[in-house]
């Protein structure tokens, strides 16, 4: 049985397409969450608080639940497989194989990098943190894409911010739950850190050019940036997409799903 120990986009996904049992881990308590954690083959965890008043909330919210988790795990089910969702926001921007100096780090990312190495100076037998490339939801309110796709739509125009250079590397939520599955039933990379990506670098400026050859009468508008925005890790190696088999769809292909749905 696999375990989600939260909901969310990413657990709906998952659930969606392979099953499994969510719990709310960080709502229940032990003597609840120990009978849950014993049952299970593999536990997919995901804490990731990215705002809170306080960098002592983050690492509680991040950092706690998580190293709660794994001291459960090593007590009460040491060989489950433990698929912790880590974040790319504290890889380096030149190297996504390498952390970022630590006091470069925000509150946030400070938090999930101490989650992460909670995972990865556990006892448990297998464990692996996972960071993922920029996740393209389908929800305007989650990420730059989806608003993009969905202005596009609804609107008939889509505004870039200084040409719309910042790039990404877009990685459909479908094909993320479906990367997470082929880990919980076997395929393995060496670990035990792990990144999921497209390895493709997309410009939200060739996100709007893909639209408009969909979209004939698109009007693609551009505006400055009020403020500098902070650099987003673009640029991944494929080595571990192959190791666990390559899932799709592509972004382009999420995307038209998703304006189809939009103008329907």
């Amino acid at each position: 049985m696999t375990l989600l120990t939260g909901g969310g986009a990413l657990a709906e996904a998952y659930v969606a397409q392979f099953g499994g049992r969510v719990v709310s881990a960080r709502s229940l308590a032990d003597d609840d969450l120990i009978p849950a954690l014993e049952q299970a083959e593999v536990v997919v965890h995901n804490a990731a608080l990215i705002r809170a008043d306080s960098q002592e909330e983050l690492l509680t919210a991040n950092l706690g639940l998580t190293a709660r988790i794994v001291t459960l795990l090593e007590r009460w089910n040491p060989g489950a497989r433990l698929l912790s969702i880590g974040s790319m926001s504290y890889l380096d921007l030149g190297d996504s194989r390498s952390y970022a100096p630590l006091d470069s780090l925000g509150p946030y990312a400070r938090s999930k990098y101490l989650a992460e190495r909670a995972v990865l100076d556990s006892s448990l037998e297998t464990a692996y943190s996972i960071r993922m490339s920029t996740l393209f939801y389908g929800n305007p309110t989650r990420d730059g894409l989806s608003q993009l796709v969905s202005d596009a739509a609804t609107t008939g125009r889509v505004t870039l911010t200084d040409g719309g250079a910042a790039a990404r590397d877009f990685l459909p939520l479908h094909a993320a739950a479906g990367y997470l599955h082929r880990m919980a039933v076997g395929s393995l990379p060496a670990g035990p850190t792990v990144n999921l990506a497209t390895g493709r670098r997309t410009s939200f400026l060739d996100v709007a050019r893909h639209l408009a050859a969909r979209l004939p009468q698109l009007e693609i508008a551009d505006r400055p940036a009020t403020s500098p925005a902070a650099p987003v890790l673009a640029d991944f190696d494929l080595r571990d997409v192959t190791a666990i088999g390559l899932v799709g769809p592509r972004w382009e292909d999420a995307v038209a799903d998703y304006l189809e749905r939009l103008l329907s």
